[in-house]
């Protein structure tokens, strides 16, 4: 995840080496297309990080689940055994 989270902030990084250069009066036709390209790395990664999370998260209520039901299990066969 946290390698995610570091290549979203080279390509923030770059968008806004491209976004300086077009300031600074320098525009050409490769800063905007390169803009371009960056920015749609830029969504496709944060889109990438969210759903990652999304996922553990997921799996993480899921393995609670499933660590609750084990110890009500657990807890059911030790009612059995003393009664």
């Amino acid at each position: 995840m946290a390698g995610k989270i570091a290549s979203f902030l080279f390509t923030l990084t770059l968008i806004g080496w491209r976004v300086y250069d077009i300031i600074k009066g320098r525009p050409t036709a490769m800063s905007w297309i390169l803009l371009v390209l960056f920015s749609l790395v830029g969504l496709f990664e944060l889109g990438d990080i969210f759903e990652t999370r999304k996922k553990l998260a997921a799996d993480g209520t899921a393995n609670a689940d499933a660590a609750s039901a084990d110890a009500a299990q657990t807890e059911a066969a030790h009612e059995r055994q003393t009664a």
